[in-house]
């Protein structure tokens, strides 16, 4: 509705213009070489005749040449033209021949805007020879609106620099389909120094009936001629042929063109098809969201989908990926992983280079059809380990006080600082979670490199480092080079296929105009990454706002919510689940869980239509815990007093002094045993609250989620068989499981549209390396002890950051 409101305020503005103008080539001088209306056919004249059209021109590069003759003056040109265009930019320019003299027309034009709605500007000249008078300067400012793929709308308003005289056009065209199979269009043109008797208008069709293959009529109402004329596109060039009749179907002149430049539908669809392998570079790392400028790194998405594209691509014939210096979180390099394996279901190849590779980075690398190891590379099968560090004798040497309120075996989040060592709880889960994480590498490369199946356990208990050429002895690797030599390698790995990166696959960008507007399907990919926190890490207020966003844009055909956080404030959490809950039905949501989506980071996740997981994902963790920091004698060494007063017994609850120069204090006291119970009460109650919120989410009884809550951590692949998720996959998968449940084909394309966007910079990052100084970070246990103290004494459904760092 905006874009037609817009439409009609560019119109009204159009149709109140006045100038001091003289004459010039108009709209209905330009039928000799057009085939149809301008918004009928491709870009039109590529800006010449309506500016706006330039929009639906973004092929790159096009260079046009047309000839007319009239009569039976075959191939004796009394009009040519030439077209040069760089997606929204251009120049035109008609040279008009009449014996001796003649004038020639100049025209540079730009379009902006998008597919629904855009606008243009024309900026025009012309020179003359002999006794001709003509405008020099001229202008024209043209609009598009697209509001669906069935109609198009457009205007434009010509007018001299130099006097009064003016022209109005519009134009209107249907695609009965959808598509560019059939267009029927009407046109009308006006000048002012005309009467409106003398208003001309024109009606036809262009039929495409096989792709790049284009025939068209039209019919001129002012004089009863018709134009007939074959458009032929091979690709990377088409071909124009266009006759114009009288009514008594006499002759008057025939149209020549030719176009080179970019790529246009054809049916010749491997004339300029080469045959390489896609570079994947991978050692700048993948992450979810990246800044705008000078980030190099990638997106989990950006790779997944250009994967997915290789793969059913006819030129691609494998994926060569650089993983020398690949690092990322487990879960992620499993999913890329999962993709190179759909990928090699193609009957398409994999070659992946290694440097060092401790077990993660060789667990990726498994998947490879040909691993290339360095010649002093190495292999470390050093199996998994999680622990973390505690700081219970810390904080009595320094005087802090510390209490943990725990009243669930697994629920473990605090126990860093209460305690020395594990909690039998925690030992155990952990332990568990890196048994699963053990047999799933150990199965995933067996399964690809089988002759390890056997020995996979000695070599982990055995064998701290595998050099390069016991790792090819025992077929771990099968060839030795470096990633600097590719070039070489590749040609002898097969000198018939060239290389070309991933993400430029797309030599010619594809045609534009095969569908108008921009009511594509489009599903959201909303990122909830970091700890549940209503201003920080997944910063909720504004992550609540953008899922708000995705359910009110009728554009928006599903929703997929991927959830990175190891939890934090409940309110947070339950902020971003209600919206989901509140707009259940409405479209489909699905979740896709990364590293970590436990705790607060389940409550995220719960409401969802579908869960997915990587099978080494941490997730569940469903329960709740508090802890309360306090002075036990600090401020005294500190040689801090501290005094207050006070009305109402709980009045000094949290009451703290503060150090100079730093904003960081302590409560002055412990809580007391009535304080203690309350907060009990607080805890039992918001778990309770949790396990029903869990039990109606996920159709299950109270008891059963009861019996796999208390705190405890699963893997994706135990908590699919919990019932906690709902399928193993990667962040893909997700996108198409929420085509499904929104009716659309997995070979439909869609629009994926990411929330947030990336910050524009990250300051530290730039300067840091323009200046070649390492910026250090404070390490993840400050930044939790940091966020425990900021939410102090209150109940929250977290995790142990060290699950998630």
């Amino acid at each position: 509705m905006n874009n037609v409101i817009t439409f009609c305020i560019m119109m009204f503005a159009i149709l109140g213009m006045g100038y001091a103008q003289n004459s010039f080539t108009g709209y209905r001088d330009l039928r000799d070489f057009q085939v149809g209306s301008p918004g009928s056919f491709k870009a039109g004249l590529f800006g010449f005749d309506n500016p706006a059209l330039l929009n639906y021109n973004h092929s790159g590069f096009d260079l046009a040449f047309m000839a007319n003759d009239k009569g039976d003056n075959l191939l004796n040109f009394d009009r040519t033209a030439l077209f040069v265009a760089s997606n929204s930019l251009s120049f035109g320019v008609i040279n008009n021949k009449m014996g001796d003299v003649g004038y020639t027309d100049y025209r540079i034009s730009t379009g902006f805007g998008g597919r629904r709605l855009g606008f243009g500007l024309s900026y025009g000249w012309s020179s003359t020879r002999g006794d001709i008078q003509r405008s020099s300067n001229m202008m024209t400012v043209g609009t598009l609106l697209r509001p669906s793929s069935n109609l198009s709308l457009a205007a434009n308003y010509s007018f001299s620099l130099d006097n009064a005289e003016a022209e109005y056009v519009g134009e209107l065209a249907l695609r009965p389909f959808g598509n560019e199979w059939l267009t029927i269009f009407a046109d009308i043109s006006y000048i002012t120094e005309y009467t409106l008797n003398d208003v001309r208008w024109s009606a036809g069709f262009v039929f495409e009936p096989l792709a790049g293959i284009r025939l068209n009529a039209r019919r001129f109402f002012d004089d009863n001629s018709t134009a007939l004329s074959v458009n032929v596109s091979t690709g990377l060039s088409d071909y124009t042929g266009l006759s114009q009749i009288d009514q008594d179907n006499n002759g008057i002149s025939n149209t020549f063109g030719i176009r080179i430049g970019g790529l246009d539908r054809t049916l010749i669809k491997d004339v300029f098809l080469n045959r390489y392998y896609a570079v994947l570079d991978l050692s700048s790392g993948i992450k979810y969201v990246k800044n705008m400028y000078f980030d190099n790194s990638l997106t989990l998405l950006e790779v997944l989908t250009a994967i997915d594209k290789a793969a059913y691509s006819k030129s691609v014939m494998g994926i060569v990926v650089n993983a020398t210096e690949f690092s990322s979180s487990r879960s992620i390099m499993w999913e890329v992983r999962k993709k190179l394996e759909d990928f090699k279901k193609e009957n398409k190849t994999v070659v992946i280079f290694l440097e060092r590779a401790n077990i993660d980075l060789y667990h990726f690398a498994s998947v490879a059809d040909y691993i290339v190891l360095d010649p002093l590379g190495s292999i470390t099968l050093e199996g998994f380990a999680l622990g973390r560090s505690y700081y219970k004798k810390l904080l009595d040497k320094a005087d802090i006080g510390f209490e943990e309120l725990r009243y669930y075996k697994y629920k473990s989040a605090a126990e860093s600082f209460s305690r020395e060592g594990f909690s039998e709880g925690e030992r155990e889960q952990r332990q568990k979670i890196v048994d699963d994480w053990y047999e799933l590498a150990k199965y995933e490369i067996s399964k690809s490199r089988k002759n390890l199946a056997e020995n996979f356990d000695y070599l982990v208990d055995n064998k701290i480092g595998i050099m390069a050429n016991e790792a090819h002895e025992l077929k771990m690797v099968d060839k030795f080079d470096r990633w600097n030599n590719l070039m070489k390698f590749m040609k002898e790995y097969d000198w018939t296929v060239g290389l070309r990166n991933i993400f430029n696959l797309d030599r010619y960008a594809h045609p534009f105009d095969d569908k108008w507007s921009d009511n594509e399907n489009r599903i959201a990919v909303v990122y909830a990454e970091g700890q549940c926190d209503l201003n920080s890490g997944i910063q909720a207020r504004r992550l609540s706002d953008y899922l708000n966003y995705c359910f009110e844009d009728d554009r928006i055909s599903a929703i997929v919510l991927r959830v990175d956080s190891p939890g934090g404030d409940a309110m947070a959490s339950d902020l971003i689940a209600k919206v989901i809950s509140d707009n259940k039905g409405k479209k489909p949501v699905i979740v896709s869980q990364g590293q970590v989506a436990a705790s607060g980071g389940y409550w995220l996740s719960m409401e969802a239509d579908k869960i997915v997981a990587a099978p080494n994902t941490v997730t569940g963790s469903i329960g709740v815990i508090s802890s309360w920091f306090y002075d036990k004698g600090l401020k005294d060494s500190l040689g801090i007093s501290y005094d207050l007063v006070k009305r109402g017994k709980y009045a000094d609850f949290g009451a703290s002094y503060s150090l100079p120069f730093l904003p960081i204090g302590l409560p002055i006291r412990n809580m007391t045993e009535d304080e203690k119970e309350k907060r009990e009460i607080q805890i039992r109650s918001l778990y309770s609250d949790f396990v029903k919120r869990v039990s109606k989410a996920r159709n299950m009884t109270f008891d059963n989620v009861d019996s796999i809550a208390q705190g405890r951590v699963w893997s994706g692949t135990d908590a699919k068989n919990k019932g906690l998720v709902d399928e193993i996959g990667n962040l893909y998968d997700a996108i198409n499981m929420a085509k499904d449940a929104a009716g659309i084909s997995r070979d439909d394309e869609v629009q994926l549209i990411e929330y947030p966007v990336g910050k524009w910079l990250d300051w530290s990052q730039f300067f840091g390396g323009l200046f070649n100084v390492n910026i250090p970070k404070i390490n993840e246990e400050f930044d939790e002890f940091m966020f425990l103290l900021k939410n102090n004494g209150l109940a929250m459904p977290v995790l142990p950051i060290d699950y998630w760092k």
